[in-house]
């Protein structure tokens, strides 16, 4: 997915940074979205790799939240 970096470059005006640092920010930060996206969807390589991994994640995830609802 390609970044539209003057989109997002007024965002880091109240950065002490240079144009490029705030580009590279901005390219890290969505790489970091781009990477939980893929994980909430199982498209992540180790979703991808081992399947049964993934849906352990998923289950072990989905008990811890029902143990801290219930407390």
């Amino acid at each position: 997915m390609e970044i539209d970096y003057d989109e997002y470059l007024p965002m880091c005006d109240k950065f002490d940074m240079t144009p490029e640092q705030k580009c590279q920010f901005i390219t890290e930060l969505h790489n970091i979205m781009e990477c939980f996206v893929d994980l909430g969807f199982g498209t992540d390589p180790s979703s991808l790799a081992a399947p049964e991994l993934a849906e352990f994640v998923s289950e072990f995830v989905r008990k811890g939240d029902a143990v801290k609802q219930s407390q």
